[in-house]
């Protein structure tokens, strides 16, 4: 059973394997929703546990991403039943989805700590192999930019994820 990840940017996929692995879980990468429509035919449904999709992959926002992101979250539920999709993006990326399917959708926003990805993911993972609660992450710095990149580290006082 895999993690599913669909992304073209290296940092993303490297983040999420990790986070995956360290809890168990092997990723499959897939560069485009086409490809990953490929490899879960590929694998079967049941070799899927979780699917997370960088919104970059259709670009900042607007129309297209709204179209894209509507197919995937009206066709994806028919075809594979019961299986959680996440998606990590920015906060317009976020809006556009949301604007598309309003419906709930798990939405991790960039920048973000293994700690913020493990909070989002670990709820969706199966019981068996569902790694030890982890404490509540304590608010975020108000710096729109912490760290200077894509991720940052754990809030004070927290532990990381699965021993990450």
């Amino acid at each position: 059973m895999s993690i599913l990840i669909i992304s073209h940017d290296w940092t993303i996929r490297n983040v999420v394997e990790q986070v995956g692995m360290t809890c168990g879980y092997p990723s499959v990468v897939a560069s485009s929703v086409q490809e990953a429509e490929s490899k879960l035919a590929e694998l079967g449904h049941e070799g899927v546990v979780l699917i997370v999709i960088d919104s970059d992959i259709w670009g900042e926002g607007g129309a297209d991403l709204q179209l894209q992101a509507r197919y995937l979250l009206q066709t994806w539920p028919g075809q594979y039943p019961g299986l959680p999709v996440v998606f990590l993006g920015t906060a317009l990326q976020r809006y556009a989805i949301l604007a598309a399917h309003p419906a709930l959708v798990p939405f991790v926003t960039t920048p973000f700590s293994p700690h913020d990805l493990m909070q989002t993911l670990q709820p969706l993972l199966p019981q068996g192999n569902r790694p030890p609660p982890m404490p509540p992450s304590q608010p975020r710095s108000t710096d729109p930019n912490p760290g200077g990149g894509l991720l940052h580290e754990p809030p004070p006082g927290a532990s990381p994820p699965c021993g990450l």
